[in-house]
């Protein structure tokens, strides 16, 4: 089942995309939250965003080995 969401909401979702490929890669805890949030457990600590330069930001903070740093 595919859920049909209004094509700017899809946009933001979409925005996600190559960030939540490293984290499923790297088996993260990860997920998208109505309308357009990524959320993102590390280490017990968890964190939600608005924006995908937002959760980069942080993740590279964080999680530098996923950004090949």
């Amino acid at each position: 089942m595919f859920q049909d969401f209004p094509m700017e909401i899809q946009r933001q979702r979409d925005s996600y995309r190559e960030l939540r490929s490293i984290l499923r890669k790297e088996n993260v805890r990860h997920g998208i939250l109505y309308p357009a949030r990524l959320i993102v457990t590390i280490n017990e600590e968890t964190f939600i965003f608005k924006e995908p330069k937002e959760a980069e930001k942080v993740l590279k903070e964080k999680r530098p080995d996923l950004f090949g740093m």
